[in-house]
């Protein structure tokens, strides 16, 4: 039976359009390939459990923070303590409340806290919180490609990204969140009004404020760490 000519151009269509498909497939391996070393982005190996979400924004200081271990550790005494004290309500978050005036080195030592002590906490988790929308914008990006990475991640509404946030944390209790510079009585009163629906983990609170009500103690246990003046800074 005779067969029908190849094409003029000397291919087959149908094996141009797969090398094509093939083609395609390949430039986007490589660009998403590219995008994840070029950031610094943790793969995950196949054999091993993958790493807990954190994007702490700084690296520890090191040797840098020298003389500082007694105070770390008091703050992870303080945190413990909490937890372990009696009458415990079984649910309820540990707040610790680290204030003090500007400059005097909060950040830092919420930072170096959520370095030096990783373990046994399911995801160590920061909030930009200088305004009522900064808590809600950064409480909604948790829910993002290379943190969280929910199904909601792609929703334009604020709130259900934050609601699908809140869930995680509800389904992975015992996490660090630090919620970081809470310095006006407009963040300050968002804030208090996102821990009242905290499920249990630890919270790390750095503010210049010192005036915090931290509402029902039946969930919230809340510790306030020794003010530090600008003579004790921790920088």
């Amino acid at each position: 039976m005779a067969q029908d000519p190849p094409p003029a151009h000397g291919r087959n269509p149908q094996l141009h359009q797969k090398d094509e498909h093939v083609y395609h497939e390949f430039r986007e391996e490589a660009a998403l390939l590219n995008f994840v070393l070029t950031r610094d982005i943790p793969i995950p190996h196949p054999l091993l459990p993958p790493p807990a979400p954190e994007n702490i924004p700084f690296d520890t200081i090191g040797t840098l923070f020298t003389g500082r271990d007694e105070i770390l550790r008091a703050l992870r005494e303080s945190l413990l303590a909490a937890d372990a004290a009696p009458g415990t309500v079984p649910g309820r978050s540990v707040v610790q409340l680290i204030h003090g005036t500007g400059g005097v080195g909060k950040t830092r030592l919420a930072v170096e806290y959520a370095r030096r002590f990783p373990d046994g906490y399911t995801a160590r988790l920061f909030l930009r919180s200088s305004s009522p929308g900064a808590i809600d914008e950064s409480l909604a990006s948790l829910a993002g490609l290379f943190l969280l990475n929910l199904p909601e991640q792609d929703e334009k509404e604020t709130e259900v990204r934050i609601a699908a946030a809140i869930r995680w944390l509800a389904a992975h209790p015992g996490y660090l969140l630090v919620i970081d510079n809470v310095d006006t009585q407009e963040a300050r009163d968002h804030a208090a009004t996102l821990l009242a629906k905290l499920p249990p983990g630890h919270v790390l609170l750095t503010s210049r404020l010192h005036t915090w009500h931290f509402g029902n103690p039946q969930r919230l246990a809340a510790r306030r760490f020794p003010y530090i003046s600008y003579t004790e800074r921790v920088l």
